[in-house]
């Protein structure tokens, strides 16, 4: 229940099944358990400052901040698969975010610090829904019920919002300029026109999404 007000939590060891959820036609394998989280959202009081609309729920708390360490998705092997199935990326190269991860991960800063605990939940699962991906991952325990659970959803949703593969592909780009600039396909590829139209679209999607992030600017200073 996500109203749930429980002041601790155990952390399990689950077995994800493969078939829980799919991701554009494409199964999940099992991948690694949820122990650490690597984008912890600390609240108000835990920053030592007032929150009187919290009134003692933990849910209630209203987020300060994020403290982010980029690190692979859980999702990453999967999501790698699913950009392959696409079938516009070359042969080899590297996996390049078209609108930079970076931008996207200053975007849903923007979107969750201010908002409590469980509008976060909200805003991050209707990104989630509008990019077609799964609203939860049933291996993170208490991700609605206890803090911890709660700071490894965070990340699960938003490593599987910034990697999603609708905004990737497997090749060569002009790069992002450490983050700042849209990474475009390099002219030449054998795929370069499906794969701009398709990529023009995905940005369409992913403004739609996350309505604080800016999908036309081709530099946005860090």
């Amino acid at each position: 229940m996500l109203g749930a007000d429980i002041s601790a939590c155990i952390v399990l060891v689950l077995t994800p099944d493969p078939s829980m959820f799919q991701i554009f036609g494409y199964p999940s394998p099992p991948h690694n358990n949820h122990i650490l989280a690597m984008i912890i959202p600390y609240t108000r009081i835990d920053m030592g400052q007032a929150d009187a609309g919290a009134g003692g729920n933990w849910l209630n708390e209203t987020i300060g901040n994020l403290v982010k360490s980029r690190a692979p998705s859980y999702n990453n092997t999967r999501f790698h698969q699913a950009i392959v199935q696409l079938g516009d990326s070359d042969a080899a190269g590297t996996y390049c975010h078209h609108i930079p991860y970076a931008r996207i991960v200053r975007a849903l800063d923007t979107g969750i610090v201010g908002t409590t605990r469980a509008n976060t939940i909200t805003y991050l699962q209707g990104i989630l829904q509008a990019l077609n991906l799964p609203t939860v991952d049933n291996t993170i325990v208490g991700w609605n019920t206890c803090r911890q659970g709660f700071d490894t959803f965070v990340t699960w949703a938003c490593e599987s919002i910034c990697d999603w593969p609708g905004n990737q592909w497997l090749g060569q780009g002009t790069g992002d300029g450490n983050g700042t600039r849209i990474d475009n396909p390099v002219q030449g590829s054998a795929h370069f026109a499906n794969l701009t139209q398709r990529l023009a679209a995905s940005d369409v999607t992913l403004g739609n999404a996350i309505p604080t992030l800016d999908v036309a600017s081709a530099y946005v200073a860090l």
